[in-house]
């Protein structure tokens, strides 16, 4: 099984947390920060969300909204 779909059940527990610290305001860094989220993993699953793997380019369209 390829990698990014083993995280995928992490990825959507974590994603939706962050979407949630977003909306409370938090800035992208301290949401991730608050979630558990390190900045390699961001940067993965923006490398996945880059080649059209959905959910990740769903999440990664849906920050754009509080940047």
């Amino acid at each position: 099984m390829d990698f990014y779909k083993q995280e995928l059940p992490r990825f959507m527990i974590l994603s939706k947390n962050i979407l949630k610290y977003l909306k409370e305001g938090k800035t992208l860094e301290e949401a991730c920060a608050k979630a558990g989220v390190v900045q390699n993993e961001l940067n993965i699953w923006k490398l996945w969300a880059d080649k059209g793997l959905q959910p990740y380019a769903d999440f990664f369209r849906e920050i754009q909204n509080y940047r």
